[in-house]
Order: C-alpha cells, then sequence, then structure tokens
C-alpha cells in the first residue's frame, strides 16, 4: 500500500475538507507575502523573494495533495478541466481589456 491509499483509508473526507481549506488559506497568504517581498506593496517584509516564492511553492503543493485525497476519499472528482479553465481564462481576458479601454 502507497502513502496516499494509506491516508486515504485512515483519514475521513471531514478532515481533508478542513485541510483543503487551510492550505488554501496558506496558498493566499503566500502570494501576498511574495507580493511584500517583490516590493510590490507598500508593506515590505523581512523575507527575501527567494524565501517567499519557496513558500508559496510548499502551499501550492500542499493544496494539490488535499485536491487528490478528496478524490480519494469523497465522491466528488475533482480533475483538471481545461474547458471550464479556458472559459475562465477567457472571462479574466475580457475584464482586463475592458479595464485597459476605460
Amino acid at each position: 500500500m502507497d502513502d496516499i491509499d494509506y491516508i486515504a483509508n485512515n483519514i475521513s473526507e471531514l478532515a481533508v475538507l478542513m485541510a483543503l481549506a487551510e492550505e488554501a488559506s496558506e496558498l493566499s497568504k503566500a502570494a501576498m507575502k511574495v507580493a511584500r517581498a517583490k516590493g510590490l506593496l507598500d508593506n515590505p517584509t523581512p523575507i527575501s523573494v527567494e524565501q517567499a516564492e519557496a513558500s508559496l511553492i510548499e502551499e501550492y503543493n500542499d493544496l494539490l495533495n488535499c485536491v487528490v485525497m478528496l478524490n480519494k476519499v469523497s465522491g466528488l472528482t475533482v480533475s483538471e478541466n481545461t474547458v471550464l479553465r479556458d472559459s475562465k481564462y477567457r472571462r479574466w481576458a475580457v475584464r482586463i481589456k475592458s479595464y485597459k479601454l476605460d
């Protein structure tokens, strides 16, 4: 039995959902920390850009692990949906274009 199967057999769906929420929050904080480390905000941080980016990558991977586990322990199938993703990119591009025209 590999680690993924072991975890899936020994964790509840609630625990995975809670971990997913926690990791999503941590990813959000890490993204803000990168912006601060790069000096994109008027609120500097003492950590380096490299440290901030390493944290962002770690939190992103933690979030992906939770998504994989959610697929294993629940009836929900969360997978990459390129059609949905492409529609989200289209909507994002339209918003940027309309902002630049204003």
